[in-house]
């Protein structure tokens, strides 16, 4: 091997990253079709947002489809509107509209221990990993479900 020279940043060297992100990009859209497509054509926002009667935004779900799967990144509901079903109801709809308009066969979310993965787990969620001490004293989990006859 050639002499090598590390180099050891402590703040972001975004030209560096950007080109780690891109090379790895790279090799993944030489190694698989999919992530090539999903590349090219990006993965496809569906959001649901909840607003109070005074157009104030109340709860939300952020979320995209891309191979057959909802990803859902986030859902909130504000504090006075939890435990009212408000919660289920936008997951629900994304679930639906997922499933019927996208042809989405199963959905993927993480939360953390200190979050709500109860909810998750009530509405057919299952927990498929789990990162114990991250962050320190909880967990991160990533859980699924299947869409369809058996889900919604």
């Amino acid at each position: 091997m050639s002499t090598l020279n590390l180099q050891i940043n402590d703040t972001a060297d975004d030209d560096l990253r950007e080109q780690v992100v891109k090379q790895l990009r790279t090799f993944n859209d030489q190694t698989s079709q999919w992530h090539r497509d999903i590349r090219a054509e990006g993965g496809k926002p569906l959001d649901v947002f909840a607003f109070d009667e005074h157009s104030e935004l109340i709860g939300g779900l952020v979320s995209e489809t891309y191979w057959g799967w909802l990803d859902i990144d986030y859902l909130w509901v504000a504090e006075p509107h939890r435990h009212t079903g408000l919660g289920s109801l936008l997951l629900l709809e994304a679930e639906t509209r997922a499933l019927e308009e996208r042809h989405c066969r199963q959905v993927k979310l993480s939360t953390f221990s200190f979050q709500a993965p109860g909810f998750y787990q009530n509405l057919g969620y299952r927990v498929v990993g789990e990162l114990s001490g991250y962050p320190p004293g909880a967990s991160m989990l990533w859980l699924r479900k299947e869409l369809g006859p058996a889900g919604v």
